[in-house]
């Protein structure tokens, strides 16, 4: 195998000093090159926000591969105990639910925030829509607490203990904490602790399209489908935000590219075009997708030069 040069994360590592980015770490990996990183800060577990959905998403994934789950089961099949069904809550699949067209337009929910004492599941099937489901895209976190509950359902696991032997324990992540509803249920949009070097194999599983040191995970179909089964998300003043949703996550202005997507930089940058990933943590509250054009210009760019 290649190596990466020495310096070739100088220019990466430069612009967040310019720029004042904020990153806390960066990692690099490349099917050819190998592994790139560098520490700004002490690696630590860190919320890595929504990159959380991303990995709801997995877990949905794998119990498509098993044929537990078919990407259009309407939600309200796999729960027939909830009797209290909004109009039109009865159409919502789970295709709908990864790619946020649920006709949910709210970042939660209407009525309730999170301290509520009514289960969040029952708040989602009985409130209103604001749009038929798969009509148009909304981004929202109810969508995808509403596939943690599905994996927590049809697996008959909690969603993070149904990932702990399928996904963390495969990927060497033993170090994860996922923080749960008042009624003891895994958020999925959310709240899931991991360090920088453990988020960068979250990365590396999506671009390696499932696999993991010969294993498969999560079947490279699903992994496909994840940034092809697209809808539009032209609705922000942010270009990296306006080129598509996927199963769980963006799709980039570099061709072919996709992340997972936290809060504040938390970001798993996937290039297929480049046979590369960058995972980043980072607190950047103003500018955090300028961490996003940093990796696409300083780093696969770079590598475009790389293989001149």
């Amino acid at each position: 195998m290649r190596q990466f040069p020495f310096s070739f994360l100088h220019g990466f590592r430069l612009r967040c000093l310019e720029e004042n980015l904020q990153v806390n770490t960066v990692e690099v990996f490349h099917k050819r090159y190998g592994t790139a990183s560098f520490d700004f800060k002490e690696q630590r577990a860190m919320n890595i926000y929504s990159g959380a959905k991303t990995v709801t998403a997995l877990a949905v994934g794998m119990l498509l591969d098993t044929g537990s789950l078919h990407i259009d089961t309407k939600l309200v099949d796999i729960f027939p105990e909830k009797t209290n069904i909004a109009p039109n809550v009865d159409k919502i699949e789970i295709r709908h639910l990864l790619q946020m067209s649920a006709g949910k337009h709210v970042r939660l929910f209407k009525t309730a925030d999170v301290e509520t004492k009514d289960d969040y599941l029952d708040i989602f099937l009985s409130e209103d829509l604001d749009a038929l489901p798969g009509e148009r895209f909304h981004y929202n976190n109810a969508s995808t607490y509403a596939l943690s509950r599905v994996v927590e359902k049809v697996s008959g696991e909690r969603l993070d203990l149904f990932l702990t032997p399928r996904l963390f324990a495969p990927l060497d992540i033993k170090k994860h904490v996922w923080h749960l509803c008042p009624h003891g249920h895994t958020l999925g949009f959310t709240e899931l602790f991991l360090s920088g070097r453990d988020y960068a194999k979250i990365g590396r599983l999506l671009l390696m399209r499932g696999k993991w040191n010969g294993e498969t995970l999560v079947s490279g179909t699903f992994v496909d489908r994840m940034h092809s089964d697209t809808v539009d998300s032209g609705f922000f003043d942010e270009p990296e935000l306006e080129q598509g949703y996927g199963y769980q996550c963006w799709i980039g202005t570099v061709d072919g590219s996709f992340r997972a997507d936290g809060l504040y930089g938390q970001y798993a940058i996937v290039s297929p075009k480049h046979n590369a990933v960058a995972t980043t943590t980072a607190h950047n509250v103003h500018n955090p997708y300028g961490i996003v054009r940093a990796v696409h210009e300083e780093i696969f760019d770079l590598i475009d030069q790389l293989e001149e």
